[in-house]
């Protein structure tokens, strides 16, 4: 029997289908491993040719045609976003970001540096300690100055030591830490405050208590400084010295330029023009060099963290960017020719595989949009001709999982799937549905207290602060964000009630749900490719049936 290959070279994994020639094309086998090297290289390539070798040899089966399709890829990555200054004058937010906070409550007064004599007894003071002192030191110098009566109303920490220095000193105030101890005592007026644990900062968000406290009157600014710190743990306010205003931009980030507007744009507003008005970007650049691009996609990493409420840092934006350079890529003819001596053919559009893959399901409609949900892109194809490719896929939200949780991209990956649930002891597992179930053997130790998914290995641990009803929240938001926005983006302009999924992020079990609010009145359902392979695979089939049949 004479069979036929298929291999489909994508952002994060390589598929090998392996067929007969009858039409359509009976599956044989099939393998998938990680893609090596930049998708569409000649490592990529190369390693696509070891896979198919790999599968022949585990089954005793050779192909004798081998099917491809030029790859084009995406590049995913994450970057530091400056923020602009949010306009609060004359207040200023010195810190909203404490990890490690220590006594709760609310401290208002002048900035007094311990590594300087004491202020007077009498005039209520913040006290700001730099990095030079160690906690004990810190305790020590703090009890001297109680002693000879300051009245200490708050300790700011540049470093992250807190907790230890309110274990050890006797007042009922508030002590945050991870400031930046120069500019704190610039300030005229200090404000602390902590909020218990699971809890947000009230006085410091309310524009009433902020102009009385700190003794001004722009009830807009502390409106706005109000909103800003809206669900933080901790913060330290300064009122400043002086009357001028920072400036009003800040300079030297990331910036995006579109085809149909000159000059350069900075990141996130650009981010937010392709989602509103589906802008299409020609070049972008992360650092300093222009990329010219096909388009661009991204998040702003904060914003989506914001809006759920989550305890999470404000980590800057994740950008996926479908590449406009293609003369480093290598002819997969000529690598996969080399590589395993077969006859090799090339199918001009990948997009027309992934269709004939998807439509072999049972029970689809032939005209039904197939969107191909892959890890650099999402590909819709409609019945007619009409097809769109979008940069953004599952490395996109892979890697804002990644970067917002402050874990590698491998742990991210198992992370993002699904559920996860807390270790609340050894044997005890809660969902996030509140549901506790006993673990049939103890959990290992860094995993008890912990946030955990099922992982490659079992538990696998990846958050301690979070509850698991806010990481719910955030997960969820992510993938509307992402995967849901940018599927709107990729069907504007297609047609259809019947939507078929296929590609590896089209196996989240809970991407359906997702959008199905996203797409009311749309019937969503996943590919089984060939009636047995499942959504995974329609690329690296869809080339053996159109090869069949071109043959």
């Amino acid at each position: 029997m004479t069979l036929i290959a298929g291999i489909d070279v994508g952002n994060s994994t390589t598929e090998v289908v392996l067929t007969d020639t009858a039409d359509p094309p009976v599956p044989i086998a099939w393998d998938r491993a990680p893609t090596r090297g930049r998708k569409g290289s000649a490592t990529s390539w190369e390693h696509a040719a070891h896979v198919l070798q790999r599968m022949e040899r585990a089954t005793g089966q050779r192909a004798e045609h081998v099917v491809a399709t030029h790859q084009v890829p995406v590049d995913t990555v994450a970057t530091f976003v400056p923020e602009p200054p949010v306009q609060l004058w004359p207040l200023v937010i010195l810190t909203d970001r404490s990890g490690t906070p220590g006594r709760p409550g609310f401290g208002l007064g002048r900035p007094a540096d311990l590594a300087s004599p004491p202020p007077p007894p009498g005039v209520a003071v913040v006290v700001v300690v730099g990095r030079d002192l160690d906690f004990r030191r810190t305790v020590v110098e703090l009890e001297r100055w109680h002693g000879r009566g300051v009245d200490i109303r708050a300790v700011a920490l540049a470093g992250d030591e807190a907790v230890l220095v309110a274990n050890r000193f006797g007042l009922e105030i508030p002590i945050i830490d991870e400031v930046d101890a120069e500019r704190a005592l610039e300030a005229q007026l200090l404000g602390v405050e902590v909020a218990p644990v699971g809890h947000g900062v009230t006085r410091l968000t309310d524009p009433y208590r902020l102009t009385t406290d700190f003794g001004f009157h722009d009830r807009d600014s502390a409106s706005r400084l109000a909103a800003v710190l809206a669900g933080r743990r901790a913060a330290l306010v300064g009122l400043a010295a002086g009357c001028q205003a920072p400036p009003d931009d800040v300079t030297g980030g990331p910036w995006v330029e579109f085809a149909s507007a000159g000059g350069q744009i900075p990141l996130l507003p650009a981010l937010r023009q392709i989602r509103d008005t589906d802008s299409r970007a020609i070049a972008w650049a992360p650092v300093h060099d222009r990329l010219f691009v096909r388009d661009l996609f991204g998040i702003d990493l904060g914003t989506a963290a914001a809006q759920v409420w989550t305890r999470t840092d404000r980590p800057g934006a994740v950008v996926a960017a479908l590449a406009a350079d293609t003369a480093a890529l290598a002819d997969p003819g000529e690598v996969l020719g080399a590589r395993t001596g077969r006859r090799i053919s090339l199918i001009a559009s990948e997009t027309e595989a992934a269709r004939f893959g998807a439509l072999s399901t049972p029970g689809v409609s032939a005209t039904a949009t197939v969107l191909d949900i892959g890890g650099g892109t999402i590909d819709a194809m409609g019945a007619a001709t009409d097809h769109r490719s979008c940069a953004g896929g599952g490395d996109l939200l892979t890697l804002s999982v990644a970067t917002i949780l402050d874990i590698p991209r491998g742990a991210a990956d198992w992370v993002k799937r699904g559920p996860a649930g807390r270790v609340s002891g050894p044997h005890v597992f809660v969902g996030e549905d509140g549901e506790r179930h006993f673990l049939t053997a103890p959990a290992a130790s860094d995993a008890v207290g912990a946030l955990v998914v099922d992982g490659p290995a079992g538990l696998l641990p990846f958050h301690r602060r979070l509850e698991a009803a806010e990481w719910r929240a955030l997960r969820l938001k992510l993938k509307l964000e992402i995967l849901g926005a940018n599927i709107r983006r990729a069907l504007s302009g297609i047609s259809g009630r019947e939507l078929i999924l296929v590609g590896g992020p089209a196996g989240d079990e809970e991407l359906l749900a997702a959008l199905s609010g996203v797409l009311p009145d749309t019937v969503l359902g996943r590919a089984n490719v060939a009636g047995v392979l499942g959504n995974r695979w329609a690329v690296a089939y869809g080339l053996t049936g159109l090869a069949v049949r071109r043959d």
